[in-house]
């Protein structure tokens, strides 16, 4: 318990815990690659970011597929959404 007082009254803690988990365990060849995996993908902020990185890539991407598709004219054709919507026409 007193550990997590510390890492919690300590600024920036994870980021530091995430830094100190990359460099010492995901990067290091020794330990198994599943514990490698599990160590980078349950930390906090390590998992926050990717997270916000792969939203912002899709809304990016959906924003550019529509915004062309207007520029140039076009109803944008989405794959699935269109598919079914065709079919509850």
């Amino acid at each position: 318990m007193p550990i997590l007082i510390h890492y919690r009254f300590i600024p920036y803690a994870s980021f530091i815990t995430f830094f100190g988990l990359y460099l010492g365990v995901v990067r290091n060849p020794n330990f198994s690659q599943y514990m490698r995996f599990n160590s980078i993908r349950c930390n906090g902020f390590g998992f926050k970011l990717m997270v916000w990185g792969y939203n912002v890539m899709f809304v990016f991407s959906c924003f550019c597929f529509v915004l062309v598709s207007c520029v140039m004219g076009k109803t944008p054709y989405l794959p699935f959404v269109a598919d079914a919507t065709g079919g509850q026409m």
